[in-house]
């Protein structure tokens, strides 16, 4: 029991589809010389494996995109005659696609079936964070500034001011890159840290890596990682992802102590001082001249390390 032949059949077709989404088939007609042959011997004896790229009949035309993903086998007009079917698809897709991008193996100009340029996939969300309400919105305009300070009918702040909640942009970013062995390394320094210069538009600091998960993916038979950048841009309320205190106490720079200067005893609360440790008079309170002393709890990284991370 053997296989005598095996010639493939000029059978073409194929199918594209939105982000490089394409299949094609391949048939070859086997030829056995006992009727006790099974499918298995059949199906081995095409030479085609689960994962091999596509190779179109005669070796006319070859695409490293799609792979083989089915082998069907099928008795034909005889019990010596078998029809194998060799399915290839493309196992992902672009993240994103645009009326620029072809399924064409790169004729035409430029590289277009290489992954690493694929249109890469940007989405915008919203975050909230809560901030002390120490200054609020003039009732009598609609200007955006905070102006009017947040203070009792004595001029005095609340000790435990309200909070409110402040939206800001979330930006998920895809891309499919290269694949990279010591990628951990750089995940691992750059995730919770800050753009140190000015990058995407924003100055220093505004924006933030909070999240980075990164996917490895077979395109074809190549490995590659997929990224999924996570950013957080401060909103203008903070103007960066410094952590902001209220420049308060309740003693000033030279240990003098907070008295109210009706009751003459020392108030059982922080009070705001100028920024250079003196306390603030109930006037300049009730001006909202508050000082902010500002902290860096973030490590700051070269953003522009990001290739083609646009937004």
């Amino acid at each position: 029991m053997a296989v005598i032949s095996v010639i493939e059949q000029p059978r073409r077709s194929a199918r594209f589809g939105k982000g490089y989404s394409r299949s094609t088939k391949r048939v070859f007609r086997v030829r056995t010389d006992n009727e006790q042959d099974g499918p298995y011997e059949v199906g081995y004896a095409v030479g085609v494996s689960i994962g091999d790229p596509y190779t179109s009949f005669a070796n006319s035309e070859g695409d490293p995109i799609p792979t083989c993903s089915d082998v069907e086998i099928e008795e034909s007009e005889s019990p010596f005659i078998w029809i194998v079917t060799c399915t290839y698809e493309v196992e992902a897709t672009a993240p994103f696609n645009t009326p620029t991008q072809t399924n064409r193996n790169g004729t035409g100009g430029g590289d277009s079936d290489d992954p690493t340029q694929w249109e890469p996939k940007t989405s915008v969300s919203t975050g909230r964070l809560q901030l002390a309400l120490r200054r609020a919105f003039d009732k009598n305009n609609n200007l955006d500034a905070l102006t009017v300070p947040v203070v009792n009918s004595a001029g005095h702040p609340y000790s435990n001011p309200p909070m409110r909640n402040v939206s800001f942009s979330i930006v998920t970013h895809v891309q499919i890159e290269a694949y990279d062995a010591g990628i951990v390394f750089q995940h691992r320094d750059y995730v919770g840290s800050m753009n140190s210069i000015p990058w995407n538009s924003f100055d220093k600091w505004m924006i933030s890596l909070e999240d980075w998960n990164i996917e490895e993916i077979y395109i074809g038979v190549t490995r590659y990682h997929r990224h999924t950048r996570t950013f957080w841009i401060a909103p203008a309320d903070v103007e960066n992802w410094l952590v902001f205190l209220l420049d308060a106490g309740s003693t000033d720079i030279n240990g003098k102590q907070n008295l109210d200067p009706d009751a003459k005893s020392a108030r059982g609360y922080d009070w705001p001082l100028n920024g250079a440790g003196i306390f603030l008079t109930s006037a300049q309170v009730a001006a909202g001249n508050h000082k902010y002393n500002s902290f860096r709890d973030k490590k700051v990284r070269l953003f522009q390390d990001f290739e083609g991370v646009i937004f």
